[in-house]
């Protein structure tokens, strides 16, 4: 079961108590900008994918591109209304 908005079990529950409280606020920049983010990620790997120095360099090469992969996966799961309800929950 996910969180939903005004929900009575979770609403007025603070989780960022304790240990937790020291991630609260890069989680929340995270959320906030996941998109930006995951945007930005593709952008840097397939520039850095098209230079000769990293394909002269096999290692490197496919490690950018699972990071390339990735990346677009992230996007595109906060695109969806699963990732979005997540992101809305853990700003709220």
């Amino acid at each position: 079961m996910w969180p939903a908005d005004a929900d009575g079990i979770t609403d007025d529950v603070d989780i960022w108590t304790g240990a937790l409280r020291p991630f609260q606020t890069p989680l929340m920049l995270t959320a906030l900008l996941d998109q930006t983010l995951a945007f930005a990620m593709i952008i840097t790997s397939v520039a850095h994918l098209m230079t000769s120095r990293v394909r002269a360099k096999p290692v490197l090469f496919r490690l950018l591109l699972v990071g390339a992969v990735l990346s677009t996966v992230t996007l595109a799961a906060t695109l969806t209304p699963a990732g979005q309800s997540i992101s809305s929950w853990i700003l709220d």
